[in-house]
């Protein structure tokens, strides 16, 4: 599947919908007198916004695209992202893994069943000076050996895939991302409860 070309029309369509949705859920909750659930349900928003907002300032504009975008591709499951203690990516790795976990996206879309809930969680922290990129992916996959073979076979020299964990419900694995050595990986500490306005 190659590349989306995003227009600005598209993106504002799409982001309208998302937060329409968003709206509505807190209106049903109110209108069914369940504050409590509202009030849960802007906190999941206030944290996605912020976690977007992180990965929008790691210096890698391919791979925020890529993730940012996920959900409104017709894939077979849905993914969250979430990016821990880094102020600064890794622009030098940026097109590798972007390229490399667009291919993923794809191979694993056609490879989860179509009558289960699939999620795809990617959370981005850095460790020990590289960006490791964790992949978990929960649902019922139909063709682990299929996910497992393209792994093994969808090498960069830059990348490095570790697999911890797979069966028929659950593949977990890390993709660890090295720049140039020019490139500075910088870890602070993130206030989770920053307010998005602020970022």
């Amino acid at each position: 599947m190659e590349k989306k070309q995003w227009t600005t029309i598209d993106l504002l369509r799409y982001s309208r919908h998302d937060w329409l949705n968003k709206m509505q859920l807190i209106k049903g909750n109110l209108d069914l007198n369940k504050p409590d659930r509202a009030r849960l349900i802007m906190e999941e928003i206030i944290l996605e916004a912020n976690n977007e907002a992180r990965l929008s300032s790691l210096d890698m504009p391919n791979m925020a695209e890529l993730l940012l975008t996920a959900n409104w591709m017709e894939y077979s499951y849905s993914v969250e992202f979430e990016v821990i203690g880094i102020d600064h990516g890794c622009q030098s790795a940026d097109e590798n893994i972007s390229r490399w976990t667009s291919r993923f996206l794809n191979k694993l879309s056609t490879s989860l069943s179509l009558l289960h809930e699939n999620t795809l969680k990617i959370t981005i922290m850095q460790i020990e000076g590289k960006i490791r990129f964790s992949f978990d992916i929960q649902g019922k996959i139909e063709k682990n050996n299929e996910l497992l073979l393209h792994l093994n076979q969808d090498q960069h020299e830059n990348l490095e895939i570790e697999i911890e964990e797979t069966n028929e419900t659950e593949l977990v694995f890390h993709v660890w991302a090295e720049g140039k050595n020019n490139d500075k990986v910088e870890n602070t500490a993130q206030d989770e409860s920053k307010d998005v306005s602020k970022l």
